[in-house]
Formats: structure tokens, C-alpha cells, sequence
């Protein structure tokens, strides 16, 4: 598999990705409540390829990871702490959360397997994997 480094384009787009939710509320609530019924009530959790920050806050997470540093620098300002990092080489101790989710990110990931595996380390034990993919072929994976 080629890598795929999108942080840059994410640098330069950063503005454009952020004002999508604003300019899609119907479609950004549809996603939020979908990824919602899928995340654990209770537990502390992380997001990885957070973007910026747009689910941690409706979701209750306050934990996480991002390559894009003008993206991280916008969930900092949202009050989520968050480690620059691809998903592929975490800097997260193991057994650390009893949550993680990755929402639309796999397509960006330059080893899959590989970051399953970091994420695979950084659950502790009956820890929840929680996935969100888009169709590209959907309404939101349109716009």
C-alpha cells in the first residue's frame, strides 16, 4: 500500500474542513447521533484523526490524536487535549482507555493493520473499538 499523508492538505484545508459542519448541520447531527449509539456511556475514550473537534465534545471525549497541527491547534482551543500523531505510531501508554473511535479516518491510514494494532494496545482488557466509515456513494459522503 502507498502511505498517504494527508496532514498537509489537512493544514491548508483546515478553515474549509471545520466550516463543512456549519454549512451541513442536518448531515453533521446525522452522523454525530449515528456514531453516538455506537460509543460506550461510560469509560474515558479517544478519538483518533479527531479532525477538529467537531464529535469530541457531543460525545463526551476528551482525549485525542491528530496529524494535522493547524487541525490539533483548533481542538486544543475546543479544550480536548490531544497528541499530534498519525494512528500508525500513537504515543499513548498501553491499556490506557476503555474507548477508542475513529470516525471517517481508515481511508487516510497508510497501514491499517499496523494502527489496529496501536489501537489494539492502548484498550485495556474488553475495551471497545468503535469504527465509523463513510460510503462515498451516501448523501453525507457526497457533500
Amino acid at each position: 500500500m502507498i502511505p498517504v499523508n494527508t496532514s498537509g492538505v489537512y493544514n491548508i484545508f483546515t478553515n474549509d474542513y471545520d466550516q463543512w459542519f456549519e454549512k451541513h448541520p442536518n448531515l453533521y447531527q446525522s452522523e454525530l447521533l449515528a456514531v453516538k449509539q455506537a460509543v460506550p456511556v461510560q469509560g474515558v475514550g479517544i478519538e483518533i484523526g479527531v479532525g477538529t473537534g467537531r464529535s469530541t465534545q457531543p460525545l463526551n471525549i476528551k482525549y485525542s490524536v491528530e496529524s494535522s497541527d493547524s487541525m490539533a491547534q483548533i481542538v486544543k482551543e475546543r479544550g480536548v487535549k490531544i497528541s499530534t500523531a498519525v494512528a500508525e505510531n500513537l504515543p499513548i501508554e498501553n491499556q490506557s482507555y476503555d474507548f477508542v473511535i475513529m470516525v471517517n479516518t481508515v481511508c487516510f491510514l497508510s497501514g491499517i493493520p499496523k494502527a489496529f494494532s496501536k489501537v489494539l494496545r492502548i484498550l485495556k482488557p474488553r475495551g471497545e473499538f468503535v469504527i465509523g466509515l463513510l460510503d462515498r456513494h451516501s448523501e453525507l459522503g457526497i457533500a
